[in-house]
């Protein structure tokens, strides 16, 4: 297969992948080598350039095909469950399960209102690495086939990272027969994949194997030495809540220059006119105001009650 953005130089060529139920396909590879298209590609998202290759991926329907988690974290206004369910029936005890694996319980145990606390669009209250996590956890609640997973540690540290893969990709998705398709340039996350695609900056497939087939001893060593380090410490660091930030007011004098502006930018003649107006529409204002009241004070003057209590007019 091939695939290609329209009016893109490069392009993902000779691809060809078989990936089966509870498997973690790694893809990894430089900047620019074609990891994202390859994604978009089997989501039907860019041209599909040899119409002869075969794209086969079992889906019954809507509910049972791709979850999709990508660079951009698209989060709705609402509160932190209503944005992991997304209209979903609600399963709490697989809830409770998503919030553990993308250790988002932790973030919510510091919420005023638990997992109703509301974030605005785009979720701007979170941080970074928070957003990334809300947006795995609904992709994951929603328990489809297919999940396509475009660097989804780029926000996160390497404690969260390695807890993140161990407890959402293999225990929450490979383990329930899901497949995951991971792009990524974190080889220390790739060891534990069942099978890796490593590209070259051109978009070819330059080694396609397991991860000791695929990955150099260098990069062995480094998963090696982040696994052994993680063991000593603690799986994630203590979440940072960013709350809603307080609206800015400033108070003072507009300066003449803004009227200036203003002025030039509708002419003088429209400016003048729309003055004379203002101040006809006062002026009637404030003489009719001026009416009523001596209209009231000479009406009490001419009207009296008399000593029986009946209103006489003079």
């Amino acid at each position: 297969m091939k695939f290609s953005w329209s009016n893109a130089k490069t392009s993902v060529k000779n691809f060809n992948l078989s990936g089966e139920e509870g498997m973690i396909i790694g893809i990894m590879g430089p900047v620019g080598s074609g990891k994202s298209t390859i994604l978009m590609g089997i989501l039907g998202e860019t041209e599909y350039l040899e119409p002869n290759g075969t794209l086969k991926i079992r889906q019954n329907g809507i509910t049972e095909g791709f979850a999709y988690v990508g660079h951009e974290c698209w989060l709705r206004r609402g509160t932190i469950r209503d944005n992991i369910l997304c209209e979903s029936h609600f399963r709490e005890d697989f809830y409770q399960k998503v919030l553990e694996a993308t250790t988002l319980d932790h973030d919510i145990e510091l919420m005023p209102s638990k997992d109703l606390y509301h974030i605005a669009d785009e979720g701007t209250t979170l941080s970074g690495g928070q957003r990334a996590r809300l947006a795995l956890a609904r992709a994951i609640y929603q328990d489809n086939d297919v999940y396509l997973l475009d660097d989804p540690f780029a926000s996160l540290d390497s404690k969260v990272g390695k807890f993140i893969w161990q407890n959402c990709l293999e225990n929450l998705l490979k383990k329930r027969g899901k497949l995951v398709l991971v792009a990524t340039h974190h080889t220390e996350y790739l060891r534990n994949a069942d099978f890796i695609i490593s590209l070259d900056s051109c978009g070819q497939i330059s080694k396609a194997g397991t991860p000791e087939e695929v990955l150099n001893a260098e990069d062995l060593a480094k998963a090696e030495l982040s696994a052994t380090s993680d063991t000593t410490t603690a799986p994630f660091d203590m979440p940072e809540i960013v709350p809603p930030a307080d609206e800015e007011k400033e108070s003072g004098t507009v300066k003449i220059g803004v009227y200036w502006s203003y002025l030039h930018a509708t002419g003088y003649c429209l400016s003048a006119l729309i003055l004379a107006f203002l101040v006809a529409m006062q002026l009637s204002k404030n003489l009719s105001d001026a009416w009523l009241s001596r209209w009231t004070l000479n009406s009490n003057d001419s009207n009296t009650w008399n000593e029986h209590g009946t209103y006489t007019d003079y």
